[in-house]
């Protein structure tokens, strides 16, 4: 499932399903089955607020995969880095993702600023998340 421009609502019912957020703050929700949500290479598309993230309903680790392959995970380097999960912890360094289980934030770190260059709301807040649930 694809989103367009502008702000969609994407939900993925039964079955194992590929969900795709593209412009502005998507909703979605993948159902029954082993489904991917998939984010685009443009971290400005995925939102860094609350008021324009995009927003995942219902993430079931180990079930579930979150997929940010196509995310260069540090801009400071050339070439495509990959994410590093640190749990909960605060970021070091650019190409960092962190949880926090008590909100359901979901942040990526892709620079040397040591702050969220996007968020994610896991709407249903997982108690914890582990590096197996993403597609790095």
């Amino acid at each position: 499932l694809n989103g367009g421009a502008g702000r969609d609502t994407l939900n993925g019912v039964i079955g194992n399903d590929r969900l795709i957020g593209s412009l502005a703050r998507d909703i979605m929700t993948g159902g029954a089955g082993n489904d991917v949500f998939h984010f685009s290479a443009n971290i400005k598309e995925i939102g860094k607020n609350l008021a324009t993230n995009d927003q995942i309903v219902d993430f079931a680790s180990g079930v579930d995969d979150i997929d940010f392959s196509a995310i260069d995970a540090n801009t400071g380097l050339g070439g495509d880095q990959a994410f590093t999960f640190i749990g909960a912890e605060a970021f070091s360094g650019a190409g960092q993702l962190r949880y926090d289980a008590a909100t359901g934030q979901l942040q990526g770190n892709v620079n040397s600023s040591n702050a969220a260059d996007f968020t994610i709301s896991l709407l249903d807040k997982p108690s914890l998340l582990l590096a197996a649930d993403f597609i790095l």
